[in-house]
Protein backbone atom coordinates (compact mmCIF):
# COMPACT_ATOMS: atom_id res chain seq x y z
CA UNK A 1 0.00 0.00 0.00
CA UNK A 2 2.71 2.08 0.73
CA UNK A 3 4.44 1.76 -2.54
CA UNK A 4 1.50 2.68 -4.31
CA UNK A 5 0.74 5.49 -1.75
CA UNK A 6 4.57 6.64 -3.22
CA UNK A 7 3.53 5.90 -6.74
CA UNK A 8 0.47 8.43 -6.66
CA UNK A 9 2.11 11.30 -5.04
CA UNK A 10 4.94 11.00 -7.00
CA UNK A 11 3.61 10.33 -10.67
CA UNK A 12 -0.02 11.86 -9.85
CA UNK A 13 0.01 13.99 -13.24
CA UNK A 14 1.73 11.16 -15.15
CA UNK A 15 -0.99 8.70 -13.91
CA UNK A 16 -3.63 11.59 -14.76
CA UNK A 17 -1.54 11.91 -18.44
CA UNK A 18 -2.98 8.06 -19.42
CA UNK A 19 -6.44 9.46 -19.01
CA UNK A 20 -6.06 13.23 -20.33
CA UNK A 21 -4.10 15.13 -22.92
CA UNK A 22 -2.13 17.45 -20.32
CA UNK A 23 -1.03 19.96 -22.63
CA UNK A 24 -4.22 20.44 -23.42
CA UNK A 25 -5.40 24.37 -21.60
CA UNK A 26 -8.82 22.96 -21.18
CA UNK A 27 -8.01 20.51 -19.67
CA UNK A 28 -5.81 21.92 -17.19
CA UNK A 29 -9.37 22.57 -14.22
CA UNK A 30 -9.31 18.49 -14.42
CA UNK A 31 -5.96 17.40 -14.33
CA UNK A 32 -5.82 19.98 -11.00
CA UNK A 33 -8.59 17.99 -9.34
CA UNK A 34 -7.75 14.59 -10.42
CA UNK A 35 -3.97 15.19 -9.29
CA UNK A 36 -5.46 15.99 -5.92
CA UNK A 37 -7.74 13.25 -5.64
CA UNK A 38 -4.79 10.86 -6.46
CA UNK A 39 -2.85 12.70 -2.79
CA UNK A 40 -5.64 11.57 -1.48
CA UNK A 41 -6.07 8.22 -2.99
CA UNK A 42 -2.41 7.28 -1.93
CA UNK A 43 -3.32 7.83 2.35
CA UNK A 44 -6.43 6.17 1.62
CA UNK A 45 -4.31 3.46 0.03
CA UNK A 46 -1.67 3.52 3.80
CA UNK A 47 -4.84 3.26 5.80
CA UNK A 48 -7.63 0.74 3.75
CA UNK A 49 -4.06 -1.44 4.40
CA UNK A 50 -3.83 -1.24 7.85
CA UNK A 51 -6.70 -1.75 8.59
CA UNK A 52 -8.01 -4.74 6.56
CA UNK A 53 -4.66 -6.17 8.48
CA UNK A 54 -6.10 -5.46 11.79
CA UNK A 55 -9.62 -6.96 10.47
CA UNK A 56 -8.02 -9.83 9.19
CA UNK A 57 -5.69 -10.47 12.32
CA UNK A 58 -8.79 -10.04 14.90
CA UNK A 59 -10.74 -12.61 12.50
CA UNK A 60 -7.74 -14.66 13.12
CA UNK A 61 -8.29 -14.13 17.06
CA UNK A 62 -11.90 -15.11 16.17
CA UNK A 63 -13.10 -11.52 17.49
CA UNK A 64 -15.34 -10.84 14.56
CA UNK A 65 -17.74 -8.46 16.36
CA UNK A 66 -15.37 -6.45 17.63
CA UNK A 67 -14.00 -5.88 14.15
CA UNK A 68 -17.43 -5.46 13.33
CA UNK A 69 -18.54 -2.68 15.48
CA UNK A 70 -15.43 -0.72 15.22
CA UNK A 71 -15.61 0.03 11.60
CA UNK A 72 -19.20 0.58 11.89
CA UNK A 73 -18.64 3.20 14.06
CA UNK A 74 -15.30 4.07 11.96
CA UNK A 75 -16.83 4.33 8.65
CA UNK A 76 -19.85 5.61 8.86
CA UNK A 77 -19.79 7.93 12.35
CA UNK A 78 -16.81 8.92 11.57
CA UNK A 79 -15.74 8.85 7.86
CA UNK A 80 -19.53 9.67 6.63
CA UNK A 81 -19.56 12.28 9.53
CA UNK A 82 -16.50 13.94 8.71
CA UNK A 83 -17.00 13.31 4.78
CA UNK A 84 -19.90 15.79 4.80
CA UNK A 85 -18.78 17.90 7.15
CA UNK A 86 -15.56 18.44 4.94
CA UNK A 87 -17.56 18.51 1.74
CA UNK A 88 -20.59 20.57 2.58
CA UNK A 89 -20.09 22.63 5.47
CA UNK A 90 -15.81 23.39 5.17
CA UNK A 91 -16.79 23.87 1.01
CA UNK A 92 -14.02 20.98 -0.64
CA UNK A 93 -16.48 19.17 -1.93
CA UNK A 94 -15.10 16.20 -3.79
CA UNK A 95 -12.10 16.18 -2.09
CA UNK A 96 -13.61 16.46 1.10
CA UNK A 97 -15.50 13.32 0.80
CA UNK A 98 -12.12 11.63 0.35
CA UNK A 99 -11.20 13.20 3.55
CA UNK A 100 -13.89 11.86 5.45
CA UNK A 101 -13.21 8.14 3.68
CA UNK A 102 -9.65 8.10 4.60
CA UNK A 103 -10.23 9.73 8.24
CA UNK A 104 -12.64 7.11 8.93
CA UNK A 105 -9.93 4.16 7.37
CA UNK A 106 -7.62 5.94 9.68
CA UNK A 107 -10.07 5.78 12.72
CA UNK A 108 -10.18 1.94 11.68
CA UNK A 109 -6.93 1.15 11.42
CA UNK A 110 -6.31 2.98 15.12
CA UNK A 111 -8.71 0.56 16.70
CA UNK A 112 -8.51 -2.61 15.31
CA UNK A 113 -4.85 -2.76 15.67
CA UNK A 114 -5.44 -1.62 19.44
CA UNK A 115 -8.10 -3.97 19.43
CA UNK A 116 -5.43 -6.42 18.61
CA UNK A 117 -2.32 -5.84 20.83
CA UNK A 118 -4.80 -5.44 23.47
CA UNK A 119 -6.60 -9.12 22.67
CA UNK A 120 -2.93 -10.28 22.16
CA UNK A 121 -1.32 -9.19 25.44
CA UNK A 122 -4.74 -11.02 27.44
CA UNK A 123 -4.17 -14.41 25.68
Amino acid sequence: MCVSAILFACFNRTIVGWYLDISKPENAAVIKMASQFLLLAGGFQVFDGLQVSGSLALRGLKDTTAAMLITLFSYWAVGCASGALFCFVFGFGGAGLWMGMTLGLATAAVLLLWRFNRQVRIS
